[in-house]
């Protein structure tokens, strides 16, 4: 992908084409291969027209939104905020960015990441959220925000992703993610207890295999176990962080 992206740049007729697929793809593989300077070109390479593109013709927005997401939680591993920032502004949806910023800590968090860029970028999600009127969306900002802060597990950050999918429509799915948090930090016990007993028995077990997910987390990194890399990278990406798209093109 990399030469193809090389060939491509050194032909004039390319800037004529959205390359944004391959530049998003590029990037991912620059950040897994312990790349950044590489993972800056590429991500510098992406324009607000050729993104935006993206989404208007994407058979799913739900895959395109969850690709950038990735990157942009690439970029907060590497510590690139200015760079993280630039992609999500060219969003204008409240939802969107808030989003972002909530996948991209989430992304550190779950590489055991804790460094200062983590907590600005929590911050910017819950500043988008506060900013939004509405609640017919997904709000898929506020379930990543959620876990985010489950994942972060200071003082409070429990009682605060609760209060956060107090109104999500899909509120046993924004359960399930602070669960599994709780249970990658080693509250397993905890995890179990904060499960409602009331909820849908589709709830309940999704919940449940959550908190199994969580413990998984805590040992099986890439890092750590290698032979994990191909399972990571060919799992389907909708059983593990999907994020909804909410519409910009009114």
């Amino acid at each position: 992908m990399a030469k193809l992206e090389k060939a491509l740049a050194a032909n004039p007729g390319s800037k004529r084409v959205n390359l944004a697929f391959l530049y998003l793809y590029a990037a991912r593989g620059a950040a897994e291969n312990n790349e950044p300077e590489r993972l800056k070109y590429y991500t510098s390479q992406v324009n607000a027209d050729h993104l935006k593109a993206l989404f208007y013709n994407s058979f799913n927005t739900g895959f395109t939104a969850t690709l950038t997401a990735e990157v942009i939680g690439d970029l907060v591993k590497f510590d690139m905020f200015d760079d993280a920032q630039r992609i999500i502004s060219m969003f204008s949806s409240q939802e969107n960015r808030g989003a972002l910023y909530a996948f991209g800590a989430e992304s550190a968090l779950l590489s055991n990441i804790k460094t200062p860029i983590v907590d600005r970028m929590m911050d910017s999600s819950a500043v988008c959220t506060s900013r939004l009127k509405t609640l017919g969306n997904v709000q898929s900002n506020k379930i990543a925000l959620a876990s985010a802060l489950a994942l972060r597990n200071r003082p409070g950050d429990l009682d605060a992703a609760t209060v956060t999918i107090k109104n999500v429509r899909v509120k046993y799915f924004g359960l399930s993610l602070i669960v599994r948090g709780l249970a990658k930090n080693g509250n397993t016990y905890e995890a179990a207890n904060y499960v409602n007993r009331n909820i849908s028995v589709v709830g309940f077990a999704t919940a449940t295999s959550n908190i199994f997910y969580g413990c998984n987390l805590r040992d099986r990194t890439v890092e750590t176990h290698p032979e994990w890399r191909s399972y990571e990278m060919n799992r389907p990406w909708f059983l593990n962080r999907p994020t909804a798209y909410v519409d910009e093109s009114n």
